[in-house]
């Protein structure tokens, strides 16, 4: 009975790891074509209407700072004021992403109420994405932010827009991937120093 030489038995086991290692490769290529087909991405235009924009304070002013004695007026950008303006400068920020945008700036009256109400219906302010995803829900951060002396809208002051507790801050929000629009009434906590009011509609397009 012969038996196979070493060179013989080397050759028949190198095949051998060679078909393994195709048949290995051919399943990788199955899982990824599976994976591909499981994360197909669509574009999308999310749209932001900023409805309302407003801030109330205990105080009724929301800029206090002094330069020589005089306070800023947010009406020239100067600080020319014996007294603080009753006057506020505000702006919304949206995030999805890694990307951020800013609205136009809304000039509004400073409320002294409990919890900030809407005052004046704004048209025309809107920021916008384009999106590429795959996911049935996309998360969506915005904060209402007071503009501050420098007009610079990535060093604003934000107001509370999320009622669960006191602070000042935004709000994450859950935004269906899908053709439609769904307005949001954002208000600030009772008990935080800077008491927000923001309205916005939502509208996605595919």
């Amino acid at each position: 009975m012969r038996r196979l030489s070493s060179d013989t038995a080397a050759k028949v086991s190198t095949v051998a790891v060679i078909i393994v290692v195709v048949i290995a490769a051919g399943v990788v290529a199955v899982a990824a074509a599976t994976v591909l087909m499981n994360s197909d991405t669509e574009s999308y235009s999310v749209t932001i209407s900023v409805d309302a924009m407003d801030v109330a304070t205990d105080s009724g002013y929301v800029y206090n700072v002094m330069n020589n004695g005089k306070y800023f007026n947010p009406n020239n950008g100067h600080f020319d004021r014996n007294d603080p303006s009753n006057i506020a400068v505000l702006y919304l920020s949206a995030t999805m992403g890694s990307k951020t945008n800013y609205s136009n700036d809304a000039v509004r009256v400073v409320q002294t109420s409990t919890e900030a109400t809407p005052s004046e219906t704004i048209t025309g302010n809107t920021l916008g994405f384009k999106v590429r995803t795959s996911d049935s829900e996309m998360k969506m951060s915005v904060f209402l932010l007071l503009k501050g002396t420098s007009h610079d809208s990535s060093g604003g002051t934000i107001i509370d827009i999320y009622d669960k507790a006191p602070g000042e801050s935004g709000i994450s929000l859950s935004i269906d991937m899908k053709d439609n629009s769904e307005v949001f009434e954002l208000k600030g906590n009772a008990q935080s120093s800077l008491r927000g009011y923001a309205k916005i509609t939502v509208t996605v397009s595919s």
